[in-house]
């Protein structure tokens, strides 16, 4: 618990200690599970917050926070995975190919997943736990005005998927 007041004491003090917000975005998020994760996940859906600060004319820093929430799948009849749900809070920069008015942009975010799985055992109830991992998301996107679309390879222990963003960037240009 302490790191996660630790991590969001940081990221306010961040966003307050900047002079102008470079770009704030809202978006709508889907995630499709990979791996042992996707044997028991189903797609998850959820929405994000970024922020994005320039350093340069084609890099920015930016920190972003999401929740998502996976359905779980039937493994064998009877048996639920119930299910899973992720809380990204994540920091990382992006490299704008067509320079600061929008374009193709390629970015690294690394930070800490919240996670937080229930299981539903017949006979025996609902068991849940939850706990927070490492994780780091190369992606690539797309900015163009106020409207921006990105997809993540998400690298979380035991809970590896694939992201994709749709969101509305505010006061953009």
């Amino acid at each position: 618990m302490k790191s996660k007041n630790l991590l969001l004491v940081l990221a306010l003090t961040v966003l307050s200690a900047t002079a102008a917000f470079a770009q704030f975005s809202a978006g709508a998020e889907v995630g499709i599970p990979m791996g042992t994760f996707g044997d028991g996940a189903g797609i998850g859906i959820g929405a994000s917050l970024r922020y994005d600060k320039a350093i340069n004319d084609n890099m920015s820093w930016g920190v972003s926070a999401g929740y998502l929430s996976f359905g779980g799948k039937e493994i064998v009849p009877g048996f639920s995975t119930g299910s899973s749900s992720l809380i990204p809070l994540t920091g990382g920069i992006k490299y704008n190919f067509s320079g600061a008015d929008g374009g193709f942009y390629g970015g690294l975010d690394a930070g800490i997943w919240i996670t937080s799985v229930s299981v539903s055992i017949p006979g025996f109830g609902t068991v849940s736990g939850s706990g927070s991992q490492f994780g780091f998301a190369p992606g690539l996107g797309y900015c163009a005005g106020a409207f921006d679309v990105a997809a993540r390879f998400n690298i979380v222990s035991g809970a590896n998927y694939v992201g994709a963003r749709i969101a509305y960037v505010f006061g953009a240009k």
